[in-house]
């Protein structure tokens, strides 16, 4: 038990002086990364999955991991910008945060949005170096009930695959992607501030993490009863498809 660790070993464990050791270092991105996400995506036959980084250049990479555990760059991502153009900035402002779903990947920027790609497709060659086109699924955004400040936070809850996001001002929003329908919302308004957040699924609440070293709990509505309520539509009906297709 643990009364009998020896005291050298309980030293090893509270010495200051062990470090974690790199096993490689690979250079991603031109400026600072922000956050990572590990994926296995359904038709990749690849069995250590793909790693996607992003930050403040505001683009996003996709890399394979090979059995040495080495990365190489698979597809860095692209999107149409407002004059219909193929750029490789994936939003107007830095990428903080990042979720994952099946064969989506959501990002979280300071100009507010979420966005949303399908990894499940083929990068193509360029000169400029392999590249994935056409995968943004869709832009949660002020024009569809999203956030007006900076993204903090994603994640998402399983098994009913909603997604829950955190601004800068507080305000967290639980979203039915397939339909970018906002199902609820609240604000924290405690001096404290937010500043991470995770799904206790025993308790079916958030627990969350803030700038004044204290944990708090946060109740959620009773999830399958709220997509019940979302509404539907022809439309929303056949995106909602588009997705389930894609999330194998």
């Amino acid at each position: 038990g643990g009364a009998d660790r020896p005291a050298t070993v309980e030293k090893e464990y509270l010495d200051a002086s062990h470090k974690l050791s790199p096993m490689a270092r690979t250079k991603a991105h031109k400026s600072e990364i922000l956050c990572c996400a590990h994926m296995f995506l359904a038709a990749q036959s690849n069995p250590n999955g793909i790693l996607l980084t992003a930050g403040n250049d505001r683009t996003i990479k996709r890399w394979s991991i090979n059995e040495r555990l080495d990365l190489a760059l698979d597809a860095q991502i692209t999107c149409p910008n407002a004059a219909g153009h193929t750029v490789i900035h994936c939003h107007d402002d830095a990428i903080s945060c990042m979720a994952v779903d099946g064969n989506f990947l959501f990002t979280g920027s300071d100009d507010s949005s979420i966005r949303i790609w399908n990894m499940g497709a083929e990068s193509t060659y360029h000169p400029s170096g392999p590249l994935l086109d056409h995968s943004l699924v869709r832009v949660l955004d002020i024009k569809c009930g999203g956030h007006a400040d900076a993204i903090r936070a994603l994640l998402i809850i399983q098994p009913e695959g909603v997604l829950v996001s955190l601004s800068i001002d507080m305000v967290i929003k639980i979203w039915d992607y397939t339909k970018g329908l906002v199902l609820w919302e609240t604000k924290h308004d405690a001096e404290e501030e937010i500043t991470c957040m995770s799904y206790d699924s025993a308790k079916k609440n958030l627990v969350c993490g803030t700038d004044a070293c204290t944990l708090i709990t946060k109740d959620l509505p009773d999830l399958p009863r709220l997509l019940l309520q979302g509404a539907t539509s022809a439309d929303d009906q056949h995106i909602a498809e588009d997705f389930g297709r894609s999330h194998v």
